[in-house]
C-alpha cells in the first residue's frame, strides 16, 4: 500500500503516525509512506505517475496540497484536523463556495480552471476523516469522523536545550552565504551533537526553521516558546531539577541561580577567546545576582 502526505511542518507529523498506524492495523498490510512538506513540494510529483492508495492532508486553503489533490492519482482521499479551528462549523475550512469579495482571486480562477477548489469541497469529499478531539467532549462539524487518541507523554524534563536562529549562517566564521552543501554540513554536525546529549525538551528559536529539528531524534520533544521562553523554564525548574544546554541565548540571564548551564558552540563559530569571555560574564551575572 503506498502513502502520500503533504504536512506543512514538522509538528503534525505525530497526527500522520498515529493514521498510518491505524490504517496499517485495519488493513493488516505493509504500508509505504512518503511525506512532502512544504519546502520539500515539487511539481515533479506529477511526472513520476505514480498510483497511491491513500493522499493524506489537513490543509485544503495550501495551493500546494491543492495542486497533489486535483493531479495526482489516488484511490482515496484522508483529511484529518489541523487544530482548533476545525472545531468551529463557521471555518473557511467548511465553506463549500469562495466569497467573491474577500476571495474574489480564488473565486475567479475557480470559475476559469476550476482551481483552486472551495475548501469545504475537498473536506466533504475525504473518505475517512480523522480527528484528535474526544466526540463525547466535543461536536465535530464533519460529524462522522474516526476518533485517535494521543498518548500522553510522563517523560521527565532533565535536560533542556535552546534552539538557536536560523541567522548562524551570517555570523559564521567562514563564508556560508553562498556554500549550501557547508551549511548543511554545520546544520548536520549541530544535530549530531544535539543528540549525543539527548535533552528531553527541545525549545526552538523564533527564528528558527525546520533543518536542524528535522535530524534530532524521535525521543527529543520539540516546543515553540515564541515568547516568554525563560518564565517556562524557571516554572519548570521549580517541579524538577533541570540542565540547560545553550549556544549562547540571552535567556540565561533571566533564570534561576539554582539552574545549571553548559555551553556548547553548536555550530563553531564564535572565536574561543570571546566566546569564554561572554561565559565568564555569565558567572560574573550570577555571582552579582546571587551573592
Amino acid at each position: 500500500m503506498k502513502i502520500l502526505c503533504y504536512i506543512q511542518r514538522e509538528y503534525y507529523q505525530w497526527k500522520i503516525d498515529s493514521i498510518v498506524e491505524d490504517l496499517r492495523k485495519r488493513h493488516r498490510e505493509n504500508i509505504e509512506v512518503t511525506v512532502i512538506y512544504q519546502d520539500t513540494f515539487s511539481l515533479n510529483l506529477v511526472s513520476k505517475k505514480i498510483k497511491y492508495d491513500y493522499l493524506i492532508g489537513c490543509n485544503p486553503d495550501d495551493l500546494k496540497f491543492q495542486f497533489m489533490y486535483k493531479f495526482l492519482n489516488f484511490n482515496q482521499l484522508i483529511m484529518f484536523d489541523e487544530g482548533q479551528r476545525n472545531l468551529n462549523q463557521n471555518d473557511k475550512y467548511y465553506k463549500g463556495t469562495f466569497n467573491e469579495s474577500g476571495q474574489k482571486r480564488y473565486c475567479l480562477l475557480n470559475k476559469v480552471f476550476g482551481f483552486p477548489k472551495p475548501f469545504g469541497e475537498i473536506i466533504n469529499k475525504s473518505d475517512i476523516y480523522y480527528t484528535f478531539f474526544d466526540p463525547e467532549l466535543f461536536d465535530h462539524p464533519m460529524g462522522k469522523s474516526r476518533y485517535l487518541r494521543k498518548e500522553i507523554s510522563e517523560k521527565i524534563i532533565q535536560k533542556v536545550f535552546i534552539g538557536v536562529s536560523s541567522n548562524w549562517v551570517f555570523s559564521h566564521k567562514d563564508n556560508l552565504l553562498n556554500n549550501k552543501e557547508l551549511i548543511n554540513k554545520r546544520i548536520k554536525q549541530a544535530a549530531e551533537k544535539i543528540n549525543v546529549i539527548a535533552p528531553d525538551l527541545y525549545i526552538l528559536h523564533p527564528r528558527e526553521d525546520e533543518r536542524l529539528i528535522k535530524l534530532l531524534d524521535d525521543s527529543i520533544s520539540i516546543i515553540s516558546c515564541p515568547s516568554g521562553s525563560e518564565d517556562f523554564i524557571n516554572k519548570l525548574s521549580s517541579t524538577s531539577e533541570i540542565e540547560i544546554f545553550t549556544e549562547r541565548s540571552g535567556i540565561i540571564f533571566d533564570l534561576r541561580k539554582d539552574i545549571k548551564i553548559h555551553f556548547i558552540d553548536l555550530f563553531e563559530r564564535f572565536n574561543p577567546l570571546e566566546y569564554k569571555e561572554f561565559q565568564d560574564l555569565h558567572k560574573k551575572y550570577k555571582d552579582r545576582a546571587n551573592p
